[in-house]
């Protein structure tokens, strides 16, 4: 038993130290702690041994130990034993039957995830390799539709989410991906209805066709100095949207892309920004005031912004319409 006290704790110490940048910080209530103590395994096992005895845990603890076992599967694919928990140490075991679906690369030298496979939905995470081998996607359509996932930590190696990948699922609340991600195809939470959290990569290149529409709960959404183009309809309809942060770098907000986000009032235009295209804002109707430097704005592109009432506006070409039903319109810089 000592052996294996010795590994898990040595394991949980190197999963953890891959997994602070993306959880610990967010979730953990012990701002500042020196997360790699033994007093700080001995806790989460604590926390979690109380928790499975039905024992009421605050919201942080829970989010506290919940880092371990997210560490574990992501890091290792493995898994806390009852038997780790019951004795106050953490062990790391092989996978059990229920495990996600995955699919081998023709070279042989990487695997996609392409379904849920027999593995427990609701809080999932995407492992960084499985049978020793680099796990660098999600494939297309791998958990479209599936209702019962509720949140998804994607772990550092992962490249690509394939069209569709997460697409109509409505109970996917929260997103967190890595910084290895590069790129987001079409549809990837396309009408993902209680979406209200979502982590963007830093290294993210492209963000494909509604990528995000219909994500009527997202709230608020930082796009990465990384991505150069916001894709056609990438969040058409997102109709809680209220504020968006676009970092320089951004060169062109393809046609339609916050097309109906009805509750948008705050969005900065990065100097960078080249073309914003046609529809690209039309609707959004809790605008008030914009300005923003670009060298086309396209046809109807503000269009219906019921509430605008000041623009500050540079642009060697802007489309037919571009105003058009911006009723309360009272000052304007082009």
């Amino acid at each position: 038993m000592l052996e294996n006290d010795i590994n898990g704790r040595a394991r949980l110490i190197g999963a953890l130290a891959k997994y602070e940048l993306r959880c610990y910080e967010k979730y953990a209530p012990y701002k500042g702690e020196i997360i790699y103590s033994e007093e700080y395994i001995k806790r989460m096992a604590r926390i979690i041994k109380h928790a499975r005895a039905g024992a009421p845990i605050s919201r942080g603890a829970a989010k506290y130990a919940a880092i371990a076992a997210a560490a574990f599967f992501a890091v290792f694919g493995g898994f806390i034993t009852a038997d780790a928990i019951q004795n106050d140490y953490f062990d790391v075991t092989d996978i059990p039957d229920s495990m996600l679906q995955y699919t081998l690369s023709a070279d042989k030298n990487e695997y996609s995830v392409t379904g849920i496979g027999n593995a427990a939905a609701g809080d999932i995470v995407i492992p960084s390799s499985y049978n020793g081998i680099p796990v660098t996607s999600i494939g297309e359509n791998a958990f479209c539709g599936n209702n019962e996932i509720t949140s998804v930590i994607i772990s550092e190696g992962i490249r690509s989410i394939g069209m569709g990948a997460f697409a109509k699922c409505e109970s996917l609340h929260t997103v967190i991906m890595p910084n290895s991600l590069e790129y987001l195809e079409a549809d990837a939470f396309y009408r993902c209805t209680s979406l209200s959290e979502v982590v963007l990569s830093e290294n993210l290149c492209y963000m494909g066709v509604s990528a995000f529409e219909k994500c009527v709960s997202l709230t608020e959404i930082t796009v990465p100095a990384s991505v150069k183009k916001i894709g056609f309809s990438c969040f058409r309809e997102c109709e809680s949207l209220e504020k968006v942060t676009l970092c320089e770098g951004l060169e062109v907000i393809d046609d339609y892309a916050f097309c109906k986000c009805t509750s948008l009032s705050e969005i900065n235009f990065p100097e960078s920004l080249k073309v914003i295209g046609k529809n690209a804002f039309d609707g959004c109707a809790m605008l008030e005031t914009l300005k923003v430097s670009a060298e086309s704005i396209g046809k109807s592109a503000f269009a219906n912004c019921s509430l605008l009432r000041e623009i500050d506006v540079c642009a060697k070409s802007i489309g037919k319409f571009a105003f058009n039903g911006c009723f309360k319109l009272e000052k304007a810089i082009i």
